[in-house]
This record gives structure tokens, sequence and C-alpha cells, in this order.
């Protein structure tokens, strides 16, 4: 694109507003596939918003392909040019001249990219950027410096030496019984044609592989791709979670893969009020709730809001702690105790919440005053008297039954106390090695057993890497390691989540890890 050409695309930038006076404007990303000799002019902007004072700015540009972007300067305009983007601010203090921009002010700027006919070496496989920027300059007690204001990215992706396929897999979600479509993406990042050919593999939640569909094979260039299709017949499937593991064999290093999970069938569960105890006026009233799942797999952090309703007086909502729900079975919550406020007959009304979602269910109680009988049943205030007769005094007697069969209880009770396990997971990441430390606080040695997951922004998992068996000793420490070389990752941010099962029990633990 010539510099003739630049103001008919100039006129159509989209300007944003930022909380800096000092804005920019660009006609769009600019992301290039490396191409020897590529040589593309493009054209940018700085804004000042109306109303605005006026504000000094310098131009500049940072990042590993900086080398190879041209700001196309001014006469006597001084451009700053770093690969580090963290050390621009310290050349501010040498724009002697910067440019000066009035409120409600646009001036118009030009950049070119330019790419040699043989790949750099200071230009990784993968993806390359340099940040273009406006750095406004300020004085303050007759010195001069400066603050990054805004700046825009440029992106080059350099194909891999020879073969390097990466994968996206995507899934919808299905009624049971109706087909589930998988389209696998294969992008050719190398510098070779490759002969692709895709397979993916379904399991359930406990990681046991179901089903095999074959996708097909496909001859891929160098930077082109090619997208295969699966269909999944879901008739003999439950209603639950699943994963899809796919894998393109084109003869490199190690088959490409891709992950992606989905549901067949609807996730369900409904809540029931089972009983109500002890519902008379200035009584407290235990309310007791259970939740019913219709799902293949556990569903955690389910809980349940009980209110009492009598006329258009509402009382709650009381809250039950949180429990998992399991698969296809019943829950029973703890019980919900209410201070019964007047007699009359009220609305409960039980909210099951469960992964986003809500069931509901309702009971009538009619609140009376406690009889005698009743009073004497919940209230259990009946005391021992001695027998009217002799004279014989049996109340020391009747106190130390009481007092042996509570010491009775107590020593059952510490003797079949069964110690509480309790394990705590902690992550360190070395280049591309991870530990996970498993600390055990109980007299009980652990089992672990489990995987390492790289989620990226959206939180679908683009690699798994499995974790070796440990046994942790009683109030001690082990360390596991795993590699992450095999892991083929892009630039960007992502999230290292280790799952582990510690005795039949699910620990996760997670840390943030970017990828530059």
């Amino acid at each position: 694109m010539g510099l003739a050409r630049l103001s008919v695309f100039l006129l159509a930038f989209a300007f944003f507003s930022l909380a800096s006076a000092l804005g920019i404007s660009h006609q769009g990303l600019v992301n290039i596939d490396y191409t020897p000799g590529f040589n593309e002019s493009y054209g940018y902007a700085a804004v000042n918003g109306a109303g605005n004072e006026d504000v000094a700015f310098a131009r500049y540009v940072c990042g590993e392909l900086s080398p190879y972007v041209n700001l196309n300067p001014e006469a006597g305009e001084q451009i700053l040019v770093q690969k580090d983007c963290n050390a621009i601010s310290s050349g501010v203090t040498a724009i002697p001249i910067p440019h000066v921009l009035p409120g409600g002010g646009i001036k118009y700027f030009s950049y070119t990219v330019s790419l040699p006919q043989a790949t750099p070496s200071d230009l990784k496989p993968g993806i390359n950027q340099a940040f273009l920027g406006f750095m406004q300059v300020v004085s303050s007690t007759g010195a001069i410096g400066g603050r990054v204001a805004v700046q825009i990215p440029i992106t080059v992706y350099v194909p891999y030496p020879g073969k390097y396929v990466e994968l996206e897999l995507t899934a919808a979600n299905a009624k049971k019984g109706e087909p589930i479509a998988f389209s696998l993406r294969a992008e050719n990042k190398g510098t070779e044609t490759v002969t692709a050919h895709a397979t993916i593999k379904i399991y359930d939640s406990k990681n046991a592989e179901l089903k095999t569909l074959d996708a097909g094979s496909a001859e891929i260039g160098s930077k082109n791709s090619s997208t295969f299709t699966a269909s999944l017949d879901t008739a003999d499937m439950e209603a639950a979670s699943y994963k899809a593991k796919a894998s393109v064999e084109y003869g490199g290093s190690a088959p490409a893969t891709a992950e992606a999970t989905f549901k067949v069938g609807e996730l369900a569960a409904t809540v029931n009020i089972t009983n109500i105890e002890n519902a008379y006026v200035g009584k407290t009233a235990k309310i007791y709730v259970e939740a019913e799942s219709m799902w293949g797999d556990p569903i955690e952090n389910a809980y349940v809001e009980i209110t009492a309703q009598k006329d258009d007086n509402v009382y709650g909502p009381f809250k039950t702690p949180s429990e998992t729900l399991p698969a296809w079975g019943k829950k029973q919550f703890s019980a919900v105790y209410w201070d019964v406020p007047s007699n009359g007959r009220f609305l409960m009304n039980a909210t099951l919440h469960y992964d986003d979602k809500t069931a509901v269910a309702s009971r009538t109680v009619d609140v009376t005053e406690a009889t005698p009988t009743e009073e004497a049943t919940v209230e259990a205030t009946a005391t021992p008297t001695a027998p009217q007769g002799r004279g014989t005094d049996v109340m020391p007697i009747v106190l130390g039954i009481l007092a042996i069969c509570v010491l009775g209880a107590l020593l059952y009770w510490l003797l079949k106390r069964k110690p509480k396990e309790d394990f705590a997971i902690s992550l360190n990441l070395s280049g591309t090695k991870l530990s996970v430390s498993i600390g055990n606080t109980t007299d009980k040695e652990g089992k672990a057993k489990g995987f390492v997951e790289i989620l990226n922004q959206h939180g679908s998992a683009v690699a798994t890497v499995p974790l070796p068996e440990a046994a942790i000793p009683a109030f001690g420490t082990k360390t596991i390691t795993a590699s992450l070389d095999s892991v083929p990752l892009e630039a960007g941010s992502y999230t290292l989540k280790v799952a582990l099962g510690i005795n039949g029990k699910k620990h996760e633990a997670t840390q943030p890890l970017a990828v530059s």
C-alpha cells in the first residue's frame, strides 16, 4: 500500500477515548505471516480530546520486531526505538522538540513494515511483535520526564522450520440422542507441506475412553489450514459432561493435540422440603431439605436458600452449607433453623442453587401454640425427684449413672475419632519445570495421583500433562515434578491447574502462567 493511498484509510479511523488526554487511532490490527521481502505502509494518528489542554508527545516503537518497523520520521523529528519496551521512558529526556497537539486536535503519521528475504535470527518461530506508541512529554520543576500514554501492537508470525501443526477443536452441547458435531481446524505453521490424519477420542469425567472417531485426512500447505469434521452418536450416552481429545498425525516430532469439553443432555436437579420439626410459636423450627441430581457427574458447590412467607412478611433467606450432589443420587442438606414468629399458615420456599442454575420447591406449614404435652416433648425439662415412702434418696444414684454414661460416651468418641485429612498444595514453575509440593498435616499417609491442565483465557484446556503417583508421609511433604517442554504455547496468558486425587478426595491448585 503506497503512501498516496493512506489518506483514504485515515478518514475511516475509529477513534476511542482513554483515561489520558492523549489517544491513538489505527485502521486496524496488523497481523502478518512472514513473507520474504514484505514491504507495506500503514497509517495511524495521535488524538487529543476536545476541551483538553495542549499535549506534548514523542513517537516510539519497541519490541523484538522494532528493527523492521520504520516510523517514517518527519524532518528534524527524533524517534525512540528500543527492543526493550521497559527502557523506552528513559529516552524522553533526549527529546528537545516534541510534537504538540491542541485540544480536539488530530495528527496523522505513517509507518512501514519491511521484512528481509531471509528470516533474521533475532525473530523466533511463532509470534513476534512491535509496539507503536505515543509518549506524553511533561514538564515538571524545569526537568523533562515522560510516561507511556498509548500504544498498538504489530504482529508478524514466523513459520516453524520443517513440519509444525496447531489445532483448534470445537464441540457443541446436545440433547441426549442428538448427534454432536466436532470441528477440528488444523493450521500448518511450518515451512513444509504436510499430510495430516485426524482422530478424536471421547472420554467420560473419570477419563475412561469411550469412543474413537475418524475425522479423515488432508494435505495442508505451509501457512494454510484444513478443517476436519466428525459426528458423535449420543443415543447410548448418559446425560453428563465429556471430554474430546483430538490428535493429528502429520509427520512431525509429535502429534498435534487439542481438547474440548461438551455436555450430553441437560444438567438438572430437584429439591424437596422433606420435614419441618418444632414449628410452634416462639420456638426454633428445624427445616430439612433434600436434593436429587439427574446428572451423570457430581455437582459441586450446591446449596439451598429457604424463606418463610406469611401475607406480605418474608423471613430469611436461611442458607445451608454447600454440598456436592452425587451423580444420579440424592443429598440430604444440614437442617436450617427458623425462629417461628407467630401462628398461622406459612409458605416455605426452598431454592436449590447449582452450576448457575436453580430449582424451587414449596410447602405450607400451619403454626400453632404448643400444647402442654408438646411442650414437654420439645423442651425435655423433666427433673428426677426422690420417691415418697421410706425417704430413700436416689438422686446420688441417678447422678452417678449419668456421669458414667457421659464418661463412657466421651471415651468411645476419643477412641473412634478418625484423624481429619488435610493436604495443602503449592506450585512453583521454574522455566518449563513445574514442581508440585503436597503438605500433609495429618497422621495418615496420603496417596496422590493426578494431572496438570493448561487453560487458556476462556478457561478451556489446551494441554494436559500427567503427574506421577506419589505417597505423602504423615506430617510430611512430598514434591512431584512435571516438564512442560513438550507443550507448544503461543504468547499469551494461561492458567496452570493441578488436579489431584488424594485418598479418594479431589484437591486442586492454580497458578497464572504468562508466555512471551
